[in-house]
């Protein structure tokens, strides 16, 4: 687990906030954990670390007490704590983000398990042919001009393959090394290998996460879905079903000027 404070000059929080960390890092069985302070010193730096006040605590890159809409910039932070306003979030609420993570980290090496168990038992599990958002994506994102897609999620790669072999070069990425090679494999057959690179992550975060058949789904409302097109154009939001459940998707648009 990286763990890392940042704070602006002279920031009178600053070893605060590392002894409160420490205390909450020993409470949950984290003792050995490291801990990194950073100083950030500009307004661009700010922006790139999605800082927004002095302190800002990061666990694995992510701040657990981020506010939707809050601006970057070099201030002082002020957390709403169980005993009112404070400089400083509570004990009680740093234990239970490092808690919460260390569940996510469970969930993910749980997830990964799961899945690299069932692309061994059934490769190509979900087709050859590309999903309808797939379709859709890629018809948006040619007349776009774009020719590089990221997929995340890409499973064994049945949109990735098919953005590649529409002329766009693909970065998939999946939980499952497993499913990235059956992907590989598919794209050398296909004669678009060149135009594919795959790289194992994911990174859950535990908000609406829930479990069907031993897969972790994350469910988005239409609240969630406008929340986090904050900062882009949000083009369109087209619900629809697919699967045996039937499971119902939104196939979401979003553009952002370069």
């Amino acid at each position: 687990m990286e763990i890392e404070i940042l704070v602006v000059p002279d920031c009178p929080h600053s070893e605060p906030a590392a002894e409160l960390l420490r205390q909450a890092l020993d409470d949950v069985g984290l003792h050995g954990a490291t801990v990194t302070t950073r100083v950030v010193t500009g307004q661009g730096e700010a922006e790139e670390r999605g800082f927004t006040g002095s302190p800002t605590f990061l666990i694995d890159g992510r701040d657990p007490f981020a506010e939707a809409g809050r601006p970057a910039g070099l201030a002082c932070r002020v957390y709403q704590t169980p005993a009112g306003l404070s400089g400083l979030p509570g004990l009680g609420q740093l234990r239970q983000a490092l808690t919460g993570r260390l569940h996510d980290q469970d969930l993910a090496d749980a997830q990964r398990r799961h899945w690299q168990n069932t692309y061994f038992a059934h490769p190509g599990m979900y087709g050859e042919q590309p999903s309808t958002p797939a379709v859709h994506a890629a018809a948006v994102l040619g007349a776009a001009g774009a020719n590089d897609v990221l997929e995340l999620g890409s499973g064994h790669g049945r949109d990735a393959l098919y953005f590649a072999r529409e002329g766009f070069t693909v970065q998939a990425t999946d939980f499952s090394s497993a499913g990235l090679q059956q992907l590989q494999e598919a794209a050398r057959i296909q004669g678009v290998a060149d135009r594919v690179s795959t790289a194992v992550h994911g990174t859950p975060h535990g908000d609406d996460i829930y479990e069907h058949g031993g897969f972790a789904v994350h469910f988005f409302s239409r609240d969630l879905v406008e929340a986090l097109s904050d900062g882009w154009t949000l083009n369109e939001v087209h619900g629809f079903e697919e699967g045996e459940l039937p499971r119902r998707l939104w196939r979401v648009t979003q553009t952002r000027p370069l």
